[in-house]
Parts: structure tokens; C-alpha cells; sequence
């Protein structure tokens, strides 16, 4: 599987946005990937055997964050881009998925650009920056002005992941990383400033995709504000993993990538 996907690239010039691309299916998979400390197109090979069970049903697009980022860059010019990069890849529409903060660049798509989403999965994501997660990317922000980037790793990882988890990959994780470049957390601290203002709960009623909400009961990033924007969403379903399940349960959990495609197979 490891040669079964390409890198595109929407958008020359100032929006130049590379994407990854396989599948086959007549139908497109769209996913925005959450915030990361490097690019996830590092990750393509292991992306595209993560998803290839959507991959005979799906042609699946993940699109990394735009090349030459602008200050400020909020979550709704990230959306504005998504749906400019996928006119340029000529997707009129697709299911879309979006993770942690990919879901909420989702959900402002669905608001802006409604006719580009046929159905929404929400995954350890939420329409507000609630104040856990205000502190979570304040300590981030630190680190990575700091230029600690071990540190910065480690407490991704535990604010992400179970305790068994970050055991058996947190060297891994911590060897991927180690080479990051200050441009590399120049872009992270640029994403990573969506600030306390984010917040579109009042907004929710007007989104008429039916949506899949995915997250953990005990979500250190999140907090509760997942399970409250489920509550919101007019045609949603969802559904909270217990502990040891976190942030990163869309990694964790074993029937997360089943139970999604089971809903977009039905809705």
C-alpha cells in the first residue's frame, strides 16, 4: 500500500496547499488533519494503509494546511482554503472528516461553503475553544517559542494519548520529531493561535449535514466541549469513548475507521 497514493498540489502561489491522494472509488473522502508539529504528509504512507479500507468506495484527499501561512490565520481563512483547494482539485463535494482541528476548519466550511460537505464526521473535535484547551495550546505556544522540542513532544503526546500508548510508541514519536525546524514551529505556533474568540455554538442549527460527532469522555485537550457541540448539531449522532481513550482516540481506538465508514455507507 505503501506506493498507492500521490502528492498533489492545489493552489500555486501564495495559497500553494500539497495534498495526498489515493483510492479509487467514485465517491471523495475530504480529511482535514488536526494540528500537528510537522507536516502530516511526512506521514502518507502510513495515512494511506490507516484509511485503505475506504479506499475501493472512496477517493480519499487529505489536504495539509497551506504552504505560505498568513498572521493571523483563522479557523474560518483555513476553511476559506480548503474550499478553494478542492475547486483547484476539482471536487465539487465530498464526505468530509475532519480531525481535532480539522473539524472545526469542517464545521466552518459547512457554514461557509455548505454545498461543499455531503456528510460530517467530527472527530476529538468542537465548535469552541473552551478553556482547557485554551490552556493546553498556551503551554505549546511556550514550548515551542522555547524552542523545547522534546518537551513539546512529550506533552503532545501525553495530552493525546492513553498511558499504554505513549509506552509503546513515545520513542517513536520522540525520533519523528526530533529533527523539527524553527520553520517548522514558526507554522505550528501560527496555527496553533486560533485564540478564546473562536467559539460558533450559537451557529450550529444552521448546519443541515448529518454529522457523525466521534471523541473520549475524558478529552485533556478538548474537555467537555465535544460532547456539547454533539448536543448542537441539528441531525447528529455520536459517540464517547470511555477511558483509557483521549484526545487521540481516532488512533487509539480499534472500530473508529469502521464505525465511520458503516455511517457513511448508511446516511
Amino acid at each position: 500500500m505503501s506506493d498507492a497514493y500521490k502528492i498533489l498540489t492545489a493552489l500555486p502561489g501564495e495559497r500553494e496547499t500539497d495534498a495526498l491522494r489515493f483510492g479509487n472509488g467514485k465517491k471523495h473522502l475530504l480529511i482535514l488533519p488536526g494540528l500537528s508539529l510537522g507536516s502530516v504528509l511526512r506521514s502518507a504512507s502510513a495515512v494511506a494503509l490507516s484509511y485503505r479500507g475506504f479506499a475501493d468506495a472512496y477517493t480519499v484527499t487529505l489536504f495539509d494546511r497551506r504552504k505560505r501561512l498568513p498572521e493571523p490565520y483563522t479557523v474560518f481563512g483555513m476553511a476559506e482554503d480548503t474550499a478553494a483547494a478542492m475547486d483547484a482539485l476539482n471536487i465539487e463535494n465530498a464526505d468530509v472528516m475532519g480531525v481535532s482541528q480539522g473539524g472545526m476548519i469542517a464545521l466552518c466550511m459547512a457554514l461557509s461553503r455548505p454545498e461543499k460537505i455531503n456528510r460530517l464526521v467530527l472527530c476529538s473535535s468542537a465548535a469552541r475553544i473552551s478553556p482547557a484547551a485554551e490552556g493546553v495550546l498556551a503551554r505549546w505556544r511556550a514550548l515551542a517559542k522555547n524552542g523545547d522540542v522534546p518537551a513539546l513532544t512529550e506533552d503532545f503526546m501525553r495530552k493525546l494519548f492513553s498511558p499504554a500508548f505513549c509506552e509503546k510508541y513515545g520513542a517513536a514519536l520522540q525520533k519523528m520529531n526530533e529533527d523539527l525546524s524553527d520553520e517548522d514551529l514558526r507554522r505550528f505556533l501560527i496555527l496553533s493561535d486560533m485564540g478564546a474568540g473562536f467559539d460558533i455554538t450559537g451557529r450550529l442549527s444552521e448546519i443541515r449535514c448529518r454529522t457523525l460527532v466521534l471523541g473520549a469522555e475524558h478529552d485533556a485537550v478538548l474537555g467537555d466541549a465535544g460532547e456539547e457541540t454533539a448536543r448542537l448539531l441539528p441531525d447528529c449522532e455520536s459517540c464517547f469513548y470511555p477511558a483509557p481513550y483521549g484526545h487521540g482516540v481516532y488512533d487509539e481506538a480499534p472500530d473508529v475507521k469502521k464505525r465511520i465508514l458503516e455511517f457513511l455507507e448508511r446516511a
